[in-house]
């Protein structure tokens, strides 16, 4: 499942068209968490129509909360024999899906994707390797970066633990 943000002038200007984001879920999380509520906290479609009513966002957008749970708690938004073709999933069909469903603005220039910890590695990835797809990226604490590297062979723990030989 996927949830869809639509602008406030969605239903009352039926041929305009709007650029989209892709945000990304970290691990563990499902694309209804972005909508929970908490102390402080206002479910973030209702912080979206906040910011573009007080001028914080230029202008109007969709958002699409994609979705990278699975069985093993997060997909990592990758091609995997383990875990399915998520990459594929999202960058293709997913986009593919929305510029048909809804009144977007099909090109990499008015295309976005961003994403939490799971979701900002995913974003990072994304905007690497699909410049085709999505013309600005934005990573909120990725996860996974420079992640072999820190267990390398100058790692305190790799030096004080007798026996290992790699990561």
């Amino acid at each position: 499942p996927v949830l869809v943000y639509l602008p406030p002038s969605y239903a009352a200007e039926p041929t305009r068209r709007f650029p989209v984001v892709y945000l990304l879920h970290g691990l563990g999380m499902k694309p209804a968490d972005w909508e929970r509520s908490g102390p402080g906290r206002p479910p973030l479609s209702t912080a979206i129509t906040s910011a573009l009513r007080a001028g914080k966002i230029p202008a109007e957008l969709i958002v699409v909360y994609a979705n990278g749970a699975n069985a093993h708690v997060g997909s990592l938004y990758m091609n995997s024999s383990l875990a399915g073709r998520w990459e594929d999933a999202l960058v293709q069909d997913l986009v593919a899906w929305v510029d048909a469903r809804y009144r977007t603005l099909p090109q990499a220039a008015s295309r976005g994707v961003t994403g939490l910890s799971m979701g900002g590695f995913g974003a990072l990835r994304f905007g690497f390797l699909h410049p085709d797809s999505f013309g600005a990226v934005y990573a909120l604490s990725p996860a996974f970066i420079g992640f072999a590297a820190e267990f390398g062979p100058e790692n305190p723990t790799m030096v004080a633990v007798p026996g290992i030989s790699s990561y």
